[in-house]
């Protein structure tokens, strides 16, 4: 294939999917009293990995990353393991930070190779990174 048409192509897949990703998953309700709320049953429930990772996603919709890699890490090691690695290569890819992004859907793909949703997370990443090429790849595998 033309590898201008493939940019284009890659381009137009790149905003077609972007409907998956909504801005926040708490788009109606402040994250900040999300995260409080949260904070309150996990002093009841402190083991509690699923409210960890709650608590780290509304974390992360208020661009509070340290907060939200903490909660991310916390919950891997309650338990969730792998499956974390998407969440915290999708906060890399709101903070900017490419590289790890990439790393983080990589190892998840490890664990769970072909997941379509990992895999735009990983072309969003390298098309941020100006790997444009690797972008492709991973959407075509999409």
């Amino acid at each position: 294939m033309n590898k201008t048409l493939s940019y284009f192509r890659l381009l137009y897949l790149l905003v077609l999917i972007s409907g998956m990703f909504p801005l926040s998953v708490f788009a109606h309700a402040d994250p900040a009293v999300v995260s409080s709320e949260l904070s309150l049953q996990l002093e009841a429930d402190d083991d509690n990995a699923k409210l960890v990772l709650q608590r780290a996603e509304a974390y992360r919709a208020s661009s509070n990353w340290t907060a939200a890699l903490a909660d991310y890490h916390a919950a891997e090691d309650l338990g969730l393991g792998a499956e974390v690695a998407f969440y915290r290569a999708r906060m890399y890819l709101d903070a900017g930070d490419w590289s790890a992004s990439i790393a983080e859907s990589q190892r998840f793909l490890t664990e769970y190779p072909g997941n379509a949703l990992a895999l735009v997370v990983l072309a969003y990443g390298e098309y941020g990174a100006g790997e444009l090429d690797a972008a492709i790849v991973s959407m075509e595998q999409h």
